[in-house]
């Protein structure tokens, strides 16, 4: 993308230049191409996403600012428009939302094209939420984890919560964003059977070398803020 003859506005914002904060972050890590001079190296794909994270972290205060009030706006009009319920849950371990997205570095992240955080998409929620409710209605939750009256409650509105492929719920499943400005931070994966997944020939075993995959996460302990209706 970064090769390509723009207009200098939108260049500006695929392709920001270090020092500017006025980029959007979505837009640069998804479009703006300028640190990644060979997709297929992982250290330039360890170096892009290390200077993306550096970016980030030097716009805070002004995108601190901007974002907390986008929260004020949004809230306004989810409680006092949309009659929604709010509740706030807050990680305990790193969190990756599209992981399997497109992306010249192998590993995406889902980044708001608003605000630039990373957000938890409704329709997630909602299969997520969808998914734990029939195991609790199947009874495969352990009795200290739910009790009788929640897996009774599931079992009796399960369909009318959720839908079904016939007809929607009456459940509303919102975005969840973080309830403040939130930290980004380096991870990495090692995948031991690149060749058996590559070459037909060969089998799996421990005994190949571990390729270190690099990709960003959102930090642990941030607290994210979920809207619901129904």
């Amino acid at each position: 993308m970064a090769t390509l003859p723009l207009p200098s506005a939108l260049a500006g914002v695929f392709i920001a230049d270090e020092r500017e904060q006025s980029a959007s972050s979505s837009l640069l890590f998804d479009k703006g191409m300028r640190y990644l001079e060979d997709n297929k190296c992982l250290e330039k794909n360890k170096e892009f996403l290390e200077r993306f994270i550096e970016q980030m972290s030097r716009a805070d205060a002004q995108l601190a600012k901007h974002y907390e009030a986008f929260l004020e706006r949004r809230q306004d009009t989810l409680s006092r428009t949309c009659r929604a319920c709010q509740a706030d849950l807050t990680t305990d371990q790193r969190l990756v939302i599209g992981l399997g997205l497109p992306h010249s570095t192998d590993t995406g992240l889902l980044l708001d094209r608003t605000t630039g955080v990373a957000y938890i998409p409704g329709s997630s929620l909602k299969g997520m939420l969808r998914a734990a409710a029939a195991l609790a209605d199947n009874g495969e939750f352990p009795e200290e984890q739910i009790d009788k009256s929640a897996r009774d409650f599931w079992r009796a509105n399960l369909e009318r919560l959720f839908g079904l492929q016939s007809g929607t719920g009456e459940m509303i499943f919102y975005d969840a964003f973080p309830a403040e400005w939130s930290d980004l931070e380096l991870d990495v994966m090692t995948p031991h059977y690149g060749k058996y997944y590559m070459e037909k020939s060969v089998i799996p075993g421990d005994w190949f070398n571990p390729i270190p995959v690099p990709f960003l996460a959102v930090k642990a302990g941030t607290t994210f803020r979920f809207w619901f209706k129904g």
